[in-house]
Parts: structure tokens; sequence; C-alpha cells
């Protein structure tokens, strides 16, 4: 009896011992965001207007920057349906350089031009002049969103 007495003691102290080791409570968050952030490369669609020198853009013109350094340029028909443009695309190149975007393209007809425009910090909306040739200006204005 004294015997099974000891066994219950010692095993009552290493209960106790085993569970009064300090536990490690581990947190995690979990941080979910209802928003995207914005996107901040100018590759994409920018449907907008384009007018002469005298006029207030009102004629469709849109631009897809592609991840080459290329551009597509439509104008004419409907803002954002490129199926409805009166010409074909013009193709050329563009470089961004801070704030300002660069784009020289080609006409099937070899009519070129470029533009020079203002992008917002999260690339989504541009306004700028555009000119024939290599001539960026004196052409007219335009202005167009992502």
């Amino acid at each position: 009896m004294k015997n099974l007495f000891s066994i219950l003691i010692v095993s009552f102290i290493l209960a106790i011992a085993s569970t009064s080791c300090k536990k490690e409570n581990v947190t995690r968050t979990v941080i979910i965001k209802d928003t995207v952030p914005p996107d901040t490369t100018i590759i994409g669609f920018f449907a907008g207007k384009i007018g002469d020198a005298t006029d207030y853009p009102s004629i469709q013109f849109s631009l897809l920057f592609r991840g080459n350094g290329t551009v597509r340029v439509y104008q004419g028909g409907t803002v954002g349906d490129t199926s409805s443009i009166g010409t074909e695309p013009a193709e050329g190149t563009y470089f961004v350089s801070g704030d300002t975007v660069n784009t020289t393209f080609t006409f099937s007809d070899a009519t070129m031009f470029s533009t020079q425009a203002i992008i917002d910090p999260e690339f989504a909306y541009m306004g700028g002049s555009w000119g024939y040739g290599s001539t960026n200006n004196g052409g007219g204005y335009f202005f167009a969103a992502k």
C-alpha cells in the first residue's frame, strides 16, 4: 500500500510538472483589403478623344501600349470599340520618362504622327498634344483613360 501511495504521489508531481511548462501562444494576423492596388505601368488600353489645334478633342482615339515598347493607335469609330474604327490602326513605339509618355506611330498610308502626354501617377489618365512626323505638338490635343 505504501508503494502504491508513493507511485501515486510521484505520478501526481510529474503530471503537475509536465503541465506547468510555459506554452507559447501564436497569433496570426490576416489583413484582407477590399481594393486592388493601382496599376503603375502604362501597359494596357487607353480610350479617349483627339482634336485639331482649334477644336476640343471629339474624335475617337485609342492607344494600346504593349510591354515590348510598341503602341497600336486607333482613330475614328466609337470610343473603346476598335472594330468600328474608320481606318486601319497605326503601329509605332513609345517611351516613358517620369510622368511623360512620348509616342511615334505610322498609319498604313505612311502618314507619321507623334504625341507627348502627361500621365497621372496611377497610369490611368493622360492628356497632351500631337503633331505631324516626329514633332509631337502643333497638330492638336488629345486625352485618354485606361
